[in-house]
């Protein structure tokens, strides 16, 4: 593009209106924001840009995330005696929010409604987020009274930014009526409300207050998807509430017309395992195998392997392998770890023994707490020459741990 520019400067081709604008796009494109704006600078000087130009450039701006230089542009166009419309004021309103200048973006927002604008959605939205940056919840409530008063409806984004605005500020109580509210404008809480509210949940320590939000949720008619449905249980078993998530997943499931996706078998699947409901994991997982839609994948075989191996169901690993090496999918280090232990726990030190060089065969290594298992097992058997055999390797994993322990 340089060499194009320098061949027409040398011919002494001038430029219009349709060069600049194809200059400006291949430097915005290409990522070459310095270049752009030095041609847009020669633009402003040489022609006169029409709106349309000034618009073009903030867009592209706000796109590359260049916040900072949108105002100048916007002034520049004012200048050049543009009257700015909804898009161009949105566009400076959302660069002043990035910016943190909240202050700046609100009196934008007053003279473009004097101006005949009145604020949409989106201007509304990026204020409310600006705000919500600072968790100053007064201002963001009073934004958002003033947009339904105003008769501007609500979004799903609107409802967002004002759930991470409360839940940063540790307003759960506030954020679960929020999302009730939403529900009641006829915008549906998606994965990314119920991930904002359940990591505050779980901050909180009020995991039980979600399955109650769920719940009052289903009395109002509605019921996550299983893409909304996963965000909640894998919150609710990373704070420790596996029981929780599968109560709720059951009163999802006896409302009906509930569909599962992969991810939703195997978190079930993990989580009937962790609560010791092994037989309900295996039954989940015989039910996904007659899922014509769906096939089960590295980790479901992994998970109901590892889930097997804690309880000592041997033969159900044993179909499992078989299964696994007909789809060709390999056994993980959680499932090889927990395979040598459960084969040690039964006495079946020589299984154990090849299970663990089948483990490093496939470049895994052992855990610490998977050798000194097998060694007190082979030693309870009085299989000396394992114990012999394995004690160099786990001195130098003790060793390992030691030094990891020590550097942290």
């Amino acid at each position: 593009m340089e060499e194009l520019h320098a061949d027409m400067a040398k011919a002494k081709v001038a430029k219009n209106e349709i060069t600049y604008m194809i200059l400006f796009q291949c430097y915005f494109d290409g990522g070459e924001i310095e270049k752009a704006l030095k041609f847009f600078d020669v633009f402003e000087h040489s022609e006169k840009p029409a709106m349309k130009h000034y618009k073009y450039v903030m867009h592209k701006l706000v796109k590359a995330g260049c916040f900072q230089v949108v105002p100048l542009i916007f002034k520049n166009m004012i200048w050049a005696g543009n009257k700015p419309d909804r898009f161009a004021y949105n566009v400076v309103i959302n660069s002043l929010c990035k910016l943190g200048k909240v202050d700046e973006a609100l009196k934008y927002t007053r003279e473009m409604s004097e101006k005949g604008y009145p604020p949409d959605v989106y201007t509304y939205n990026f204020v409310m987020e600006g705000i919500g940056n600072t968790t100053n919840l007064e201002a963001s409530a009073k934004v958002f009274e003033e947009m339904v008063a105003n008769k501007c409806q609500p979004n799903i984004v609107t409802f967002n930014v004002l759930l991470d605005t409360f839940c940063k500020a540790g307003k759960t109580a506030q954020a679960a009526d929020l999302v009730r509210k939403m529900v009641s404008y006829g915008c549906s809480p998606g994965e990314r409300a119920f991930r904002i509210l359940m990591d505050a949940f779980g901050r909180s320590g009020e995991v039980d207050a979600a399955h109650t939000l769920v719940r009052d949720l289903m009395k109002m008619n509605f019921y996550p998807n299983s893409l909304t449905l996963n965000v909640i249980m894998t919150r609710l078993n990373k704070v420790g509430k596996p029981e929780v998530a599968l109560e709720l997943y059951y009163d999802l499931k006896a409302a009906g017309g509930f569909v599962h996706d992969l991810i939703t078998y195997n978190i079930i699947i993990d989580l009937l395992g962790k609560v010791g409901k092994v037989d309900e994991a295996w039954k989940a997982f015989e039910e996904l195998k007659l899922e014509q839609r769906l096939v089960p994948d590295h980790y479901t075989y992994n998970t109901i392997v590892v889930r097997m191996a804690k309880v000592g169901r041997l033969q159900a690993c044993f179909e499992l392998i078989k299964e696994m090496e007909g789809r060709n999918v390999s056994l993980d280090r959680s499932s090889y770890c927990n395979l040598v232990e459960a084969f040690g726990r039964a006495g079946h030190i020589d299984q154990a023994c090849s299970m663990l060089r089948e483990m490093k065969a496939s470049g895994h290594s052992p855990q610490m707490n998977t050798l000194q298992t097998l060694v007190n097992h082979a030693r309870r058997l009085n299989r000396l020459e394992v114990v012999q055999l394995l004690m160099p390797e786990l001195e130098q994993a003790e060793m390992r741990q030691y030094r990891f322990c020590a550097s942290s």
